[in-house]
């Protein structure tokens, strides 16, 4: 059978709730999808899970144990192995509404009647279990859907509600190369989001629904993660020099950009000098100079 769409778990915990998110997919009203469940924790321990799931063949899952050193290598490799079209992202804190599949799938094809290129992505809101819209927004959705980049959505509107994602494969792969963030490649272990996001946004627009589309789980056991702060100043670093033409798209969004980056190179050692050095560009040198000292002084009063 030819699939279309995969829909893509990330897991590394929680493995409970893939009972969840599998009891949500029986439920879709459109079940012409696979399920990839990529385990990329340091022990195989959602393969009982899986086996369950295969064995019972009511949906087409395929499953990958790789301890990859963080999801943002694991979602390198699905991207780069997936072989449908597009893809949704569905991590193990998430389940789907029962239309979801349906939803995605006549929104792709719909872009594909009208040959509309400039589209890469499709997002549905996401709700907790009361209902609610999860994250905030100063965006009103008067229709169905708009289209319009990232940068636009996100920094111009003040759009923070958390979405799920459904992408163009070949387009998130045209956008986004992992390859290009090695700064600290051997301290980091991931990546932020927002770093694909407005790579995408960079060039394509997304289709934001207004429709809610993900539910979040109630986890009774929550994963405590150490912070890395290589994570942090590596994510903000490349966001900044990426972006730094959307500045004044929201300059408070870039200010709390900036001082992570900076508070992260404080906490690493890193010198000021070692700072402007990593980067030729002078709008780059410019909003370095102008934020450096007042968050040395910020660290101080802390």
């Amino acid at each position: 059978m030819n699939y279309k769409l995969t829909i893509y778990t990330p897991i590394s915990s929680n493995y409970e709730n893939l009972d969840l998110i599998y009891e949500s997919l029986l439920r879709q009203t459109n079940k012409m999808f696979v399920w990839y469940i990529i385990d990329y924790n340091n022990s195989e321990t959602a393969n009982t899970y899986v086996l369950r799931f295969q064995s019972e063949n009511k949906i087409q899952v395929k499953y990958l144990y790789k301890p990859f050193k963080g999801r943002y290598l694991a979602t390198k490799h699905a991207f780069e192995n997936i072989d449908t079209d597009y893809i949704i992202g569905l991590d193990g804190g998430y389940f789907i509404v029962d239309d979801c599949v349906e939803v995605i799938l006549s929104q792709w094809e719909q872009i594909e009647k009208d040959k509309y290129n400039a589209i890469a992505e499709i997002r549905g809101l996401a709700i907790n279990n009361t209902h609610k819209l999860i994250g905030v927004s100063k965006y009103q959705y008067k229709e169905e859907y708009v289209d319009m980049t990232w940068h636009q959505m996100v920094l111009k509107n003040g759009n923070y509600y958390e979405m799920l994602a459904s992408w163009d494969r070949l387009k998130f792969l045209e956008c986004i190369d992992f390859k290009r963030y090695d700064l600290f490649s051997d301290r980091i272990d991931e990546l932020s989001t927002a770093l694909f996001w407005s790579s995408l946004g960079r060039k394509y627009q997304t289709r934001y629904l207004s429709k809610s589309l993900k539910c979040k789980i109630d986890s009774q056991s929550l994963e405590q993660k150490t912070v890395n702060v290589y994570n942090t100043f590596v994510a903000n670093y490349y966001f900044l020099v990426e972006n730094i033409d959307y500045y004044f798209y929201s300059p408070k969004y870039y200010s709390g950009v900036v001082y992570s980056f900076i508070m992260a190179s404080l906490k690493l050692n890193l010198s000021f000098n070692y700072l402007l050095k990593l980067n030729r560009n002078l709008k780059y040198k410019a909003i370095l100079m102008s934020y450096y000292w007042p968050a040395v002084v910020l660290k101080k009063i802390k």
